[in-house]
């Protein structure tokens, strides 16, 4: 599709305006893209970024000076999401990220040093991302991925080994012994563990895991609480005053 059919969609009254263009990689050298491309790109004000797997600040700050809408996150700048959503937040520029891939540039990395979201997490990754996207290989079947969004869209949670959800990882990590703990470190720790520092927060919640599994304990996060509306809190209020200004009386003996 070319710049000129771009125009016209993006110049048609009924043009939604909720679209993006995802191009080729910037390093596909089948499909190189001339630079004046991005440059027409932008001049039309047609958003667009690129099919690019970013675990490197180098690349991330060059798609930044590209014009991007988009940018995604993936292997070790999957464990620094509070800076990288800072940079790109910055620039009005979105996070995304593959949840269900457990992610390292190292064929022989530990399971649990690879970078991937439970469902359970989801949401304390929502303030650093801005679209989750679901990974699917071609050759399953076609309900995969619509059982996927479910768990990690509607449900998010899974009862059950993540191994059984989050493609190359081969762990036995199971959700329903696996500490809410597990994601407080991972969004921002940089993996200070491989860089000499003393956390050791990924192995110790398997390790604890590997007890309640032993013992028969399960665990989950708790429902977050539901705040009152301004009419409910109203009614409280009025409901507490007119409680306080009634006599008091004794009690009968």
């Amino acid at each position: 599709m070319g710049v000129g059919i771009l125009t016209l969609i993006k110049q048609n009254l009924e043009d939604p305006k909720n679209w993006v263009v995802r191009l080729p990689s910037l390093f596909d050298q089948e499909k190189v893209i001339p630079e004046k491309t991005f440059k027409q790109l932008q001049e039309m004000k047609i958003p667009y970024f690129f099919n690019d797997y970013v675990d490197r600040w180098d690349i991330l700050y060059g798609l930044f000076d590209l014009g991007v809408t988009d940018v995604y996150v993936c292997n070790e700048l999957g464990f620094e999401l509070d800076k990288v959503a800072a940079a790109a937040h910055k620039r009005h520029i979105g996070i995304r990220v593959f949840p269900n891939i457990a992610q390292s540039a190292w064929y022989k990395t530990s399971d649990l040093k690879k970078f991937f979201i439970r469902p359970e997490d989801i949401e304390d990754y929502e303030p650093f991302v801005d679209t989750f996207e679901i990974f699917v290989n071609e050759d399953v079947p076609t309900n995969v991925d619509q059982t996927l969004y479910k768990i990690y869209a509607k449900d998010q949670k899974w009862f059950g080994k993540l191994n059984e959800i989050i493609s190359n990882f081969d762990n036995e990590l199971d959700g329903r012994f696996t500490h809410p703990l597990w994601v407080s470190n991972r969004i921002s720790c940089g993996k200070r563990c491989l860089k000499g520092g003393h956390c050791r927060m990924c192995d110790t919640i398997a390790n604890l895991g590997d007890t309640l599994k032993k013992v028969g304990v399960t665990v989950e996060k708790p429902d977050p609480v539901e705040l009152p509306t301004e009419e409910e809190l109203d009614n409280l209020v009025d409901k507490y005053y007119k409680g306080k200004q009634e006599p008091f009386k004794w009690p009968s003996k």
